[in-house]
């Protein structure tokens, strides 16, 4: 089992893709800030992922990723250059990932299998911003930032309390933004 895992954070509303490794304990961690609505992934990771999936909030489905695009080294490439107009993973502002080729092209297979659109995709960012502060799970539960400590309820933590945003975007943007905050004021 590899201890460094490959995280591709998709959201096809906006056009997002974020792309990195992680470290196998962190994964609770991503989701908790993610709070993502499906998971793709292996079919080898279900179970560990279903398990994982209850303790960090309800109702995400679970989804399993093509397998053959992993493997197809000339099939990655070959969308490398449809999607991003690149000969290599590395031209993206993601840079080179661990298995980040394969987990793209898998989930972009996935995405068309669906019929849904990939057009609005344009780019992948890094995962982790140099310029943002990364809080464990342990402050954030003394923080209070999205549970409260005695009830373990979202009414009354901070992220409830702040949360005036519009719309489902909005939302998880001040998650990510309380989780992840800036190192420096002017951001902010």
């Amino acid at each position: 089992k590899h201890k460094k895992w490959s995280l591709l954070v998709i959201d096809t509303s906006t056009g997002e893709l974020k792309l990195g490794n992680i470290q196998r304990e962190e994964l609770e961690s991503w989701l908790q800030i993610y709070q993502p609505r499906e998971i793709l992934a292996r079919k080898f990771m279900h179970d560990e992922l279903r398990e994982l999936a209850l303790r960090v909030g309800d109702k995400i489905c679970l989804a399993t990723l093509p397998e053959a695009i992993l493997r197809d080294k000339e099939g990655q490439s070959k969308f490398l250059r449809a999607q991003f107009a690149i000969e290599a993973i590395e031209g993206l502002p993601c840079g080179d990932v661990f298995g980040g080729l394969e987990l793209l092209a898998a989930s972009f297979q996935y995405l068309q299998n669906l019929k849904a659109s990939i057009s609005q995709f344009l780019s992948v960012r890094k995962l982790r911003d140099e310029d943002r502060m990364i809080l464990d799970e342990t402050v954030r539960r003394d923080l209070e930032l999205f549970e409260t400590l005695r009830r373990r309820d979202a009414e009354g933590s901070l992220f409830r309390e702040l949360n005036q945003t519009r719309t489902p975007m909005g939302a998880r943007l001040l998650r990510y933004d309380l989780a992840r905050p800036f190192l420096s004021p002017v951001p902010i």
